[in-house]
């Protein structure tokens, strides 16, 4: 339950009493309403829990207000500002004495006025600093040209197997070690291609 009193309205024995959670009033800025287009907008309804707004005989957004909660979602969510919310007063249970009854207050209060106290920080505790180290910078490999070039020639004859369907398909769905056997036995059947399995089984 949101509190917009819609059972109540439609209730034929009178049965429920509903509170509304705030105090005020919703009106909409005639001077912005001129640029509303709830057709292709529609901001106001989308946000809005109690489902109060409809399209009115002018073509504007403008709520059913004994429907509506004063929650203001549609005041932040209008484009064009035309929706002013104001409130009165905020219904709730009676703040107790406790430690952080001031801050119930303020917070009620807030709630109220639309203005939230900005709370003192100064004396917050923070965190040391932290000093970092920066990584040393990392070795510079140095290969072997020979051992490179030895690298690219026995590679070289798998580079035409590699690009064949079948052998994407052996590798896409076997483990690796089972999927090297399966390749290298299809290079030794020559099921690549005699030139491929001539290179490949050298």
């Amino acid at each position: 339950c949101i509190g917009c009193g819609r059972c109540a309205q439609v209730c034929p024995y009178d049965a429920m009493d509903v509170k509304k959670p705030f105090e005020g009033e919703i009106r909409l800025i005639e001077k912005n309403l001129v640029r509303c287009d709830p057709l292709g907008c529609q901001a106001c309804f989308n946000v809005c829990p109690a489902k109060c707004w409809y399209v009115d005989e002018r073509g504007k957004a403008a709520p059913v207000k004994d429907q509506c909660i004063l929650c203001g979602a549609c005041e932040l969510a209008c484009p064009v500002f035309a929706i002013d919310v104001q409130r009165s007063g905020v219904r709730h249970t009676e703040v107790k004495d406790t430690p952080w009854a001031e801050a119930w207050k303020e917070a009620i209060s807030a709630i109220k006025t639309g203005e939230r106290k900005v709370p003192d920080v100064s004396k917050a505790v923070y965190p040391p600093a932290i000093e970092r180290v920066p990584l040393p910078a990392p070795e510079k490999i140095e290969i072997d040209p020979e051992l490179l070039k030895m690298v690219d020639e026995a590679l070289s004859p798998l580079e035409t197997v590699l690009k064949k369907p079948k052998v994407r398909q052996i590798l896409e769905h076997e483990p690796p070690v089972q999927a090297a056997e399966k390749i290298v036995q299809r290079l030794h059947k020559g099921k690549f291609g005699d030139d491929v399995a001539a290179r490949g089984g050298k």
